[in-house]
């Protein structure tokens, strides 16, 4: 599966004034989920890149209590 691929199955919802609203994804295929959770890896991974490290005993107490 590459981007291109999921490019391909991939569907713009639009109002009445033909703005777009949403998209959505046709994940059927195995192969498609895994693609588009990688996607999704990849965005999350951005969004933190100028975080702050979290020590590692810290983040195992917040997993452990439950938190995250």
């Amino acid at each position: 599966m590459t981007i291109q691929s999921l490019q391909k199955n991939m569907r713009f919802l639009t109002d009445s004034k033909g703005k777009k609203t949403a998209v959505q994804f046709d994940l059927r295929t195995k192969e498609d989920q895994e693609t588009f959770e990688d996607l999704m890896d990849i965005l999350v991974s951005i969004e933190r890149k100028d975080s702050s490290p979290v020590p590692f005993e810290e983040f195992k107490k917040n997993v452990l209590r439950g938190q995250s």
